[in-house]
């Protein structure tokens, strides 16, 4: 591939997405890219081979320019489908929804903490309880 071809497919790619004035500078940019590293003694196929396809880099060029998650959200609605999908982004939550959620998480962790404490303490509070309780009964006189 010659430098003209990889500037004409760029080019082409970009166009599809973007306003012609943005696809010139970039265009430009890489021209002049190849350029200088020619001038630094490069040939034109390693700079050309460094750079990969230009399908991919307009791609990129493309996911990254100001603007992209606007146009997707637009194609998304053109075609009927949900902004969500396509950006990566998730719905918006209902606050409602999201505090009842953290309500229970911590009403969960809370309880759990307690029936852990109860768990080991259990077998020492028992008797120690059931001890205390005989020793009140005979300081009343017993059982009557």
């Amino acid at each position: 591939m010659t430098k003209f071809e990889f500037a004409d497919i760029l080019r082409s790619t970009l166009s599809v997405k973007l306003p012609s004035s943005e696809v010139e500078e970039h265009v430009r940019y890489y021209n002049e890219y190849i350029d200088g590293r020619i001038r630094m003694g490069e040939s034109e196929e390693d700079v050309l081979a460094s750079l990969g396809d230009p399908r991919l880099l307009a791609r990129t060029i493309i996911d990254t320019s100001p603007g992209a998650e606007e146009r997707a959200e637009g194609e998304q609605a053109a075609s009927g489908g949900d902004p969500s999908q396509k950006t990566g982004r998730f719905p918006r939550l209902n606050p409602f929804w999201v505090a009842l959620f953290l309500a229970v998480v911590v009403l969960f962790v809370i309880l759990s903490f307690v029936g852990a404490v109860i768990y080991y303490l259990a077998p020492v509070l028992i008797p120690l309880l059931l001890i205390l309780w005989f020793i009140n009964v005979f300081k009343r006189g017993g059982f009557r």
